[in-house]
């Protein structure tokens, strides 16, 4: 997230497949609450569309957090592709 911040493009498949990794692992409840506390609040109006996209969350939950376009659009084509 810090990279992406900082140039403008992201890894879409990298951040998803850290977090299928992640949810795995620990399930979608301690997962989120692991990622709360490790990513700084400014990163997750990138981050909500990841886990909303995994079905990890749904749309109405996290509120306050504007998503971000950019993020939202790369995953509208990743879900076009499959």
């Amino acid at each position: 997230m810090n990279k992406y911040k900082q140039s403008g493009e992201i890894s879409e498949r990298l951040v998803l497949n850290h977090l299928i990794v992640i949810l795995n692992v620990f399930g979608n409840e301690a997962g989120i609450e692991m990622l709360a506390n490790r990513i700084e609040l400014e990163h997750w109006n990138a981050l909500k569309p990841f886990l909303i996209f995994l079905r990890a969350i749904k749309y109405d939950e996290i509120t306050g957090i504007e998503m971000d376009k950019y993020v939202i659009s790369k995953l509208r084509e990743l879900k076009w592709e499959s």
